[in-house]
């Protein structure tokens, strides 16, 4: 018996032995700052890797060559909370993808190309918060999202999507911020309740006004905020038969060296009759007209583009009186007066100016006192010059110069701005390689969702509650 107990206690130990060293690898291409953290960012791999700790929590796969992700790479990553597949070849994601990743918060699937997300993508995920399946190629919103009940934040900008049903967002009660911009949406019929559900939500729709139609023509670039629900209609195609119809022509020809007019109806059929007159008629202009003849079993229906004009009454005289036209000297009329109303114009600007010029005010006959006074205000503290200067919305201008000076402190302003660490990866994942740009989208969107809030003095205090303050030098410039 003590001989099996010792068997069984070393057998547990190389079991755990060897679960600890699994939870302790790390891929040869990736970078483990923890065993809790797995970067593979940029590494050219086509494929998620092996040997990647038990414990990971988060794991960045960004900018690589992925074509695929199927639950048997990733089922074993049971404490996953955090995945980021941006950038790279994905072009569908099947179903159960994620299934085996209950804890799972944050989904970074954005700049793929990524067409298809089967409905059971996402099942067995429900601790979803923020997905983003912006800059792909869907055509439409994926369902199955709307069965996440914790799911906050979706990004579904810059895709092809053309429609959607209102009730899919309708559905979704934890959602407070969705990004639609920059989508080929097709504002007809089938689009209102989608513009009824944007004109009455309290969600944040990212960059409202670059939700815009992309068809019908009258609706091209117009955001769909600002478009009227009667404007959205279907077309219907309307057809007309070619043989409900017979047209015939009626000639009158008329002999101007004469007096006597012939009229002669060349026509075959008019009711079924033929008929050719003459008369004797005062000499008028030659005429051509056209006819349309309906039989009783062709009927012409209405919306056709057919005029049946009226036939005359067997009369056999036609009189035409011509009189000489007067158009020539009402025409010089009208002319001459459009020409006495615009020298009239001409002259009143004429002594409107000389007026102004007459009365202008004398100039300033201490300017030497006038410059001290502005060198004056120049100097001293920048508060002192402007009382109200914390008081003043920040510029866009301002907002680009802070985001050249800012450095690694940027990150933590992203917090203090209110903005979440999933936010902060797309601001990175927006702007690869280009810091700049990344904290400038993050100064923007602070801008623009605070809106009267947005002031300098406001982002000034945010700057100096930070663990690691920005150094006053960076920000000297907003106050002055």
């Amino acid at each position: 018996m003590e001989s099996i107990g010792k068997i069984s206690a070393l057998f547990l130990f190389l079991t755990l032995a060897t679960v600890f060293n699994m939870s302790q690898q790390c891929p040869s291409v990736c970078r483990c700052p923890s065993g809790t953290e797995v970067r593979c960012i940029n590494k050219g791999i086509s494929a998620i890797p092996p040997n990647i700790p038990l414990t990971v929590e988060k794991l960045y796969l960004d900018g690589n060559g992925i074509s695929e992700v199927n639950n048997s790479d990733i089922a074993a990553l049971t404490n996953l909370k955090e995945l980021y597949l941006s950038r790279n070849d994905l072009k569908n994601v099947p179903g159960q993808t994620f299934a085996s990743l209950p804890n799972l918060e944050i989904l970074s699937l954005a700049s793929n190309n990524i067409s298809f997300v089967d409905n059971d993508a996402f099942q067995n995920s429900p601790k979803l918060k923020y997905i983003f399946l912006n800059k792909n190629s869907l055509v439409e919103v994926p369902t199955g999202l709307e069965r996440l009940d914790n799911l906050q934040i979706l990004a579904l900008d810059e895709n092809n999507i053309r429609t959607v049903n209102a009730t899919f967002f309708r559905s979704m009660r934890s959602i407070r911020r969705i990004e639609l911009n920059n989508n080929p949406w097709s504002c007809d019929c089938h689009l209102r309740g989608f513009k009824e559900w944007m004109s009455e939500t309290t969600l944040e729709i990212s960059l409202r006004e670059n939700v815009t139609c992309a068809s019908p023509e009258h609706l091209i670039g117009r955001a769909i905020d600002d478009v009227n629900v009667a404007d959205m209609a279907c077309t219907t195609h309307r057809t007309t038969n070619s043989t409900t119809a017979k047209v015939t022509t009626l000639t009158i020809g008329v002999n101007v060296h004469s007096t006597r007019t012939t009229i002669a109806y060349s026509s075959q059929s008019i009711h079924g009759k033929t008929s050719s007159r003459t008369t004797d008629t005062t000499p008028v202009l030659s005429t051509q007209n056209h006819l349309t003849t309906v039989s009783k079993e062709n009927q012409i229906t209405p919306g056709m583009n057919a005029t049946i004009p009226s036939i005359a009454p067997k009369s056999t005289s036609y009189h035409r009186v011509v009189r000489p036209s007067s158009s020539g000297y009402h025409d010089n009329k009208y002319e001459l007066i459009w020409i006495i109303c615009i020298l009239g114009a001409a002259l009143l600007i004429v002594l409107l100016i000389l007026l102004c010029y007459k009365f202008r005010p004398p100039p300033d006959p201490r300017p030497d006192v006038y410059l001290e006074d502005v060198h004056r205000q120049d100097e001293g503290d920048p508060r002192e010059r402007m009382p109200n200067v914390e008081n003043k919305p920040v510029t866009e201008a301002q907002l680009q110069t802070l985001a050249s000076k800012l450095g690694h402190e940027w990150e933590q302003l992203n917090f203090e701005l209110g903005f979440s660490n999933a936010q902060l990866y797309q601001f990175k994942c927006n702007h690869p390689g280009n810091v700049r740009q990344a904290i400038f989208e993050m100064l923007s969107t602070w801008r623009r969702e605070k809106r009267r809030d947005a002031t300098i003095g406001r982002l000034v205090d945010h700057m100096k509650n930070i663990p690691d303050p920005v150094d006053e030098e960076n920000y000297r410039f907003l106050l002055s």
